[in-house]
């Protein structure tokens, strides 16, 4: 079936700013792994230094443009949006309150489907070259995930010494997230 998530990474902005701005709010339940069910969130501490936000859901509404720019004024903001059942995987990295660069991958689209905007690192080239040289590995759908490991030292699907203390804080909602801006057609009475 696989995994439909988005990670915030957040290096700079303090947890309380972060959970604020998103609106969320840490409950007294903490596990090993992050819950599984849809809608929820949870959040962990990480050695590298970032704090990580686990929605699961791939397009998370609260971690849209406007709120990533205001979280990365004075910081780091990585995010990474994975939906496997359709082999697709993205990362973003903004700082300063701009957007620097993203890559994506849509394997439902080309097994070496690559699309990138801003300056992404040299990195991007090079993970190019590797999968594109394994003619029977040839999906690109690692690279947006490995891109986001080196900048986070943190993948989903890895397990990690520091899990067996149950470091994930299952997250509360304080208010809905703000929906899209939908008008329906009206009908003259």
């Amino acid at each position: 079936m696989g995994v439909s998530i988005s990670l915030l990474f957040l290096r700079g902005p303090s947890v309380q700013e972060t959970l604020s701005e998103l609106q969320l709010a840490m409950t007294a339940e903490r596990g090993k792994l992050p819950p599984l069910q849809r809608g929820m969130f949870a959040m962990v501490n990480l050695p590298s230094g970032f704090h990580m936000i686990w929605s699961n859901t791939c397009d998370e509404r609260r971690f849209r443009r406007p709120t990533l720019a205001k979280l990365s004024v004075n910081g780091e903001v990585v995010l990474q949006s994975i939906e496997e059942h359709v082999n697709f995987s993205h990362v973003e990295y903004w700082q300063d309150g701009a957007q620097i660069w993203s890559v994506s991958h849509s394997g439902d689209v080309d097994v070496t489907d690559l699309r990138s905007t801003g300056q992404p690192p040299d990195t991007l080239n090079t993970l190019r070259q590797e999968q594109a040289q394994r003619a029977h590995e040839g999906d690109f759908f690692e690279i947006p995930i490995h891109m986001g490991d080196q900048l986070t030292r943190y993948r989903y699907d890895r397990q990690y010494d520091w899990m067996s203390e149950s470091p994930y804080t299952t997250l509360g909602l304080i208010a809905p997230a703000k929906s899209r801006n939908w008008k329906f057609w009206q009908t003259a009475p």
